[in-house]
Order: structure tokens, then C-alpha cells, then sequence
């Protein structure tokens, strides 16, 4: 399974929008019991300063989010709740510190189809895009009001709570009021993109966001693409077809903040490889549209890409000489410092970094017998340098071969 999150920028799209407000907010929760019509769209759609996005599987809605920049005639969640003191708070507080006057925002009208609640990593990719558009604002704070069983959700993110739940009658339900310094929230969004000299971070409101299970195909080798792809979630398996060998070779595992696809930007060449989610997977992609219109407006994005392709070559040309001429013990050492680049910092053991990876694709990886891999990770393991287990291997220090 797979679903594309993008912002909404035709009419139709912002038409699936409001219909699946309506769907969400009136035939399954039973809110705005006096609308008796098939969407939902207010006065705050209609302003400059908002920005809707839409989550597509398989061209069907699933997920809506909006986000609204301060406005004369305020926020959709002043509409609930008087903010007045918690604004005023700010306002006083940057003032003191001599800080630019705060940018206030506010998300909401958050609806996800019924079928998809249980999806986090839908509801994060929805923030994802949506405080992505507030950074380019330069917001500094967001407001919101939620529904009292939701607000756990915000409040997990940091959210600070602003007001005991009150009853709002145009929708039938408790809310709450809640806010958050708008850097807090977007770290925990942005993840590996955070990092301000990836490819894409220059593309602030321009990708894609997508979605995808365990073992489906991003990319097929021979095919047409468009599109690069930074990984934000899980890894995914590069491989390539060897004519003279007859069989597929395991090129590379990539993993969090790694580049994929990126030839695709400068060229309209089939794709030279298949990659395929090792696990489930987020994707942030960027089409060869939007580089190259952003390209036409500062051509210094243009040495970024090309300081990637060269060593996206070089990394080829390397592997391509391995499997031809080097021994297994060589291609064992160099494919396990391959790995280790791609490897993420532990969660419950600081100073170990850790690949989800088993021994048997360790194996096709450096084209050799299991055996063989096997016999390399346990001396590694033997000397304290790795821990091994069925599914992954955790690596004590990042120390190369």
C-alpha cells in the first residue's frame, strides 16, 4: 500500500478536501449536525495565507490537514477559544528578550478517514507537510483547538495546555485549547530533514510525501521516474540486474536522510536500478518539474545535486569493481562499512548505532556465501565491535574497517 501527501493546488483536490471533512466530521462523527450539505469549507479557506494539504491512496482522500498564517480577522481557532492572554504572554516575552515580533499560525481541521486512524505514520506526514508550509511563513508559534479525545495526540508533541475543556455547540463536542513554540513541534516533524544542507531541504513547500508498506517497489529498474526520493522513515534495497552474471546483485541498504532517485532531476533516462522498502517506509519527493523551475531561480541548487551524482558514480564504479575483482573477505569489509553509514543512533542504548539487516542479505549484498557472512560477523561480534542478532545488526562505535 502506498499514499502520496502533497499540498492541495487544483480545484478538484481542495474539492476532496472539503468532502472529506464533510465525510469524517458529519457522516462518522456525527459534528455540524445542522450542515446538510456534501463539504465543509469555511471563510479561513479563502484567505491568502492557508495552505491545505491532502493524503491520496490510490486516488482516493484519506487524511486532511490546514494551516492558517495570522490574519486581520485572526485564527480559526480564535473562532473557539480567546487566545488574547496567551498571545499577550508571547508578545511580552520577545519583546524582553529583544526577539522579532512572534508570527502566530494555527493547524487544524485535521480529518482522517475512518479506515486510516490507526495510521501514525499518516498523521505525522500530514505535520510533516503542514508545518513545513509554516516554516516558510516564519512562524514562531501554533495554536490550536482540539477535540478533548484528541488533544493527547498534541500534547505528546509538546503542546502546552492553555484551557480546561469547554463545550462548543456549533460543533457538539469538548475542546481544548492548546499551544506550542512552532520549532518544537517542526523538529520533531522534519526528523533527518531537519538537516539544512539535504538536497531537498531547499524545497521548502514543494515535495511530496509518501507512504509505503514493507516490499513495494519504488523504483523498477528499466522504467521511467521523475522523481528523487529522501528517506525520512525505515531503509530500503538497491538492486541492479547483472547481464554477464545472470542474476541481481544487491547494490546497497539506505536508510534515514539518504538520497535515492536523484538522476532522474537532469535526466529523462529509464531508472538504472530497483529499490524496494526493506521496511515501512516515509519518502519526501521532489519532481523534475519543481527542480528545475527552482534551478532557473538560483542555479546553486544545481552543484548541490551534482556533488551527489558524483558520488553516487564513484560508490557505483567501487561496487562494480568489487564484484569483479575482489575477494569474498574484501567485499565483506567493504560492504559492512557501507552498511554502517547507512546505520541510526540507537534508541535505548546511547553510542551504538543500529541496521535492520540479517545475515543472508548481509550476504547477497557482498556476493558471497552465508556462510562466509556469517563466519565475518561473528569474529566482529567476538571482538565487541557489532552485536548480532536475527533481524538486525547493532554497531558498538562507528568505527570503519
Amino acid at each position: 500500500m502506498a499514499i502520496r501527501i502533497k499540498t492541495a493546488e487544483t480545484a478538484k483536490e481542495l474539492s476532496d478536501i472539503y468532502k472529506l471533512r464533510q465525510q469524517v466530521y458529519i457522516e462518522q462523527e456525527g459534528y455540524f449536525t445542522d450542515h446538510s450539505i456534501d463539504h465543509i469549507i469555511d471563510k479561513f479557506d479563502t484567505l491568502p495565507d492557508v495552505i491545505n494539504v491532502i493524503a491520496y491512496k490510490n486516488g482516493i482522500p484519506v487524511g486532511t490537514i490546514r494551516i492558517n498564517k495570522d490574519s486581520d480577522i485572526g485564527l480559526p481557532c480564535d473562532e473557539h477559544y480567546d487566545f488574547t492572554d496567551y498571545r499577550q504572554r508571547i508578545i511580552s516575552q520577545t519583546e524582553s528578550e529583544g526577539l522579532p515580533e512572534p508570527i502566530f499560525c494555527s493547524a487544524g481541521m485535521l480529518a482522517i478517514a475512518e479506515d486510516f486512524r490507526n495510521r501514525r505514520d499518516l498523521l505525522k506526514a500530514l505535520f510533516r507537510m503542514t508545518l513545513n508550509a509554516g516554516e516558510t511563513w516564519g512562524c514562531t508559534h501554533l495554536l490550536i483547538t482540539a477535540n478533548v479525545k484528541s488533544a493527547s495526540i498534541y500534547q505528546r508533541l509538546g503542546f502546552e495546555t492553555i484551557s480546561e475543556p469547554f463545550w462548543s455547540e456549533e460543533i457538539g463536542e469538548h475542546l481544548v485549547a492548546l499551544a506550542s513554540p512552532f520549532d518544537q513541534v517542526s523538529d520533531w516533524a522534519r526528523g533527518p530533514f531537519s538537516d539544512k544542507e539535504k538536497l531537498l531541504s531547499s524545497f521548502a513547500g514543494r515535495f511530496q510525501v509518501y507512504l509505503a508498506d514493507a516490499g513495494t517497489e519504488i523504483c523498477i529498474e528499466g522504467r521511467s521516474g521523475n522523481e528523487a526520493f529522501l528517506i525520512t522513515k525505515g531503509s530500503v534495497d538497491i538492486t541492479r540486474t547483472d547481464s554477464q552474471l545472470n542474476k541481481s546483485l544487491h547494490l546497497a541498504t539506505l536508510g534515514e536522510g539518504q538520497i535515492f532517485g536523484e538522476l532522474a532531476l537532469i535526466d529523462n533516462l529509464t531508472r538504472s536500478a530497483t529499490v524496494t522498502a526493506k521496511t515501512n517506509i516515509e519518502l519526501i519527493t521532489l519532481s523534475r518539474d519543481i527542480f528545475w523551475s527552482k534551478l532557473q531561480q538560483d542555479p546553486r541548487y544545481l552543484k548541490t545535486l551534482l556533488k551527489t551524482l558524483a558520488y553516487r558514480v564513484k560508490d557505483a564504479n567501487q561496487c562494480a569493481s568489487l564484484y569483479a575483482h575482489a575477494n569474498h573477505r574484501d567485499r565483506l569489509k567493504f560492504f559492512f562499512n557501507k552498511i554502517m553509514e547507512s546505520s541510526i543512533p540507537s534508541a535505548k542504548s546511547p553510542g551504538h548505532w543500529l541496521v535492520r539487516i540479517t545475515a543472508e542479505e548481509f550476504a547477497r549484498m557482498a556476493n558471497t556465501s552465508v556462510e562466509e557472512s556469517q563466519d565475518f560477523l561473528a569474529t566482529l561480534q567476538h571482538q565487541g565491535k557489532i552485536s548480532v542478532n536475527a533481524k538486525s545488526i547493532t554497531f558498538i562505535g562507528k568505527q570503519a574497517l
